[in-house]
């Protein structure tokens, strides 16, 4: 943060404080000044009657009084409370938040870098446990399928003994068509096991999927606080540089005026066509006009 900034935050702090403090005298003065009209033993002359033509005591006299200036001191409190703080708080926010924006864009820096590699971490791990799923599940159907295939073979390989009537072959038939059963039947019984297994582990890998993009979550917010914080330093750097350049224009203005010269030329082709917008929440632009006008009080140090 420059020496300018700071400057230029103490001045602001200092417009709030004095502000407040005036906020503060305003309403206990309004507090004060209706607890003595409460105490008065009068009313308004208009609550008498327009017919009412006795004079008027100094209770009356001191309430009216009283009564103008509780109007005056409201509306000032008021012109305080809505026009007068809330610019100047947006003013300051506006130059607190340039002041620490180097420091907030290096952390926004690391909050996306870090939520960037956990994306890339649990993608990769998301993508290992898919990868395991498709292996299991690929065992389970190849197993089922090669265990059906064997099956019917060795009962193919039974019934075609049978119908040769060779006992020998039947038997040696019968015996591989037992041992196939049994195979099949714990291969079929293994399925439901690996099944869970497939299931588990696509459930795990939507909860790295879910994580991922919690993660690339994190990385957008991140990004953004870095745009923003990117934009304050930059819009606070704006205002200073604009502060220098209306303080050059002014002087020029009054350079051309002290010498009787065209004030226009310098500034616009046009009277009036110069605008320059400012980031300061609490000014619009800085016009050919607000430039001239300034000059007009102005001493250059030269011409002394």
């Amino acid at each position: 943060m420059t020496a300018d900034v700071k400057t230029r935050i103490k001045q602001i702090s200092d417009d709030i404080t004095k502000a407040k403090s005036d906020l503060a005298e305003g309403e206990a003065s309004i507090a004060a000044m209706r607890q003595e009209q409460d105490g008065l033993s009068c009313r308004p002359r208009c609550d008498v009657g327009a017919r009412d033509f006795s004079p008027l005591s100094d209770d009356d006299i001191r309430w009216t009084e009283l009564r103008e200036r509780i109007a005056s001191a409201v509306a000032n409190a008021d012109h305080l409370r809505r026009h007068v703080l809330p610019p100047l708080e947006k003013r300051l926010a506006f130059f607190l938040k340039g002041s620490t924006a180097e420091d907030d864009v290096k952390r926004a820096r690391k909050a996306y870098a870090n939520a960037m590699d956990d994306a890339s971490v649990l993608g990769a791990r998301r993508d290992q446990v898919l990868a395991r799923a498709a292996a299991v599940a690929a065992e389970l159907d190849a197993a089922v399928e090669c265990a059906s295939e064997v099956e019917q073979g060795a009962a193919a390989a039974y019934a075609q003994a049978v119908a040769a009537g060779d006992e020998t072959a039947q038997l040696v038939a019968q015996e591989r068509l037992m041992a196939e059963l049994d195979t099949s039947a714990e291969a079929r019984a293994a399925a439901p096991r690996l099944r869970s297994m497939v299931d588990a582990l696509q459930a795990a890998a939507a909860r790295l999927d879910s994580q991922r993009a919690e993660a690339i979550a994190r990385a957008d917010a991140a990004r953004v606080d870095l745009a923003r914080a990117i934009e304050a330093k930059y819009a606070v750097q704006w205002e200073m540089v604009l502060d220098q350049l209306l303080q050059a224009g002014v002087r020029i203005s009054a350079a051309r005026r002290l010498g009787g010269l065209q004030q226009s030329i310098p500034f616009g082709v046009e009277t009036g066509t110069m605008k320059i917008p400012r980031m300061d929440p609490g000014r619009n632009f800085v016009g050919e006009r607000d430039i001239h006008r300034l000059a007009e009080d102005l001493v250059l140090d030269e011409a002394i």
